[in-house]
């Protein structure tokens, strides 16, 4: 009965099929139980493998001590705070470039409605803000 122990609500529906027109005793009843757990904890893990990704990467003493002091201003752990601000950064630069886009386009969009001449060094600072940011 080792097929998905997860579909099992407990440990005891658990027993109920093992032990299944039986009477166990007290020693069958607890290995069951820690096969159970084994199972379990091994479907579990397989599981979440399927859902998450980990990523592994190496920091400086100086950069763990600057995050680890972050991290304790925010009541956070620091992979935690690791975490939101690389998330962060990725929202971030996505939001930084429609609004230098959109500045663009308005710039574009102005100049030839009132026949003005672009500023080329404008465009090419925005242009280059938005290659930063990629």
């Amino acid at each position: 009965m080792e097929n998905n122990v997860l579909n099992l609500e407990s440990v005891y529906q658990y027993m109920d099929v093992v032990f299944k027109d039986k009477n166990p005793s007290k020693q069958e009843i607890e290995e069951a139980k820690k096969n159970y757990r084994i199972e379990y904890q091994k479907q579990y893990q397989e599981m979440y493998k399927k859902k998450h990704f980990q990523i592994t990467f190496r920091i400086t003493k100086d950069q763990h001590h600057f995050f680890k002091t972050l991290a304790a201003q925010e009541g956070l752990k620091v992979s935690k705070l690791i975490k939101i601000r690389a998330l962060q950064k990725h929202q971030l630069n996505n939001k930084n470039i429609k609004s230098i886009l959109f500045e663009l386009i308005d710039d574009i969009e102005e100049s030839i409605q009132e026949n003005i001449t672009l500023n080329p060094n404008q465009i090419l600072k925005k242009l280059e803000m938005i290659e930063e940011a990629l």
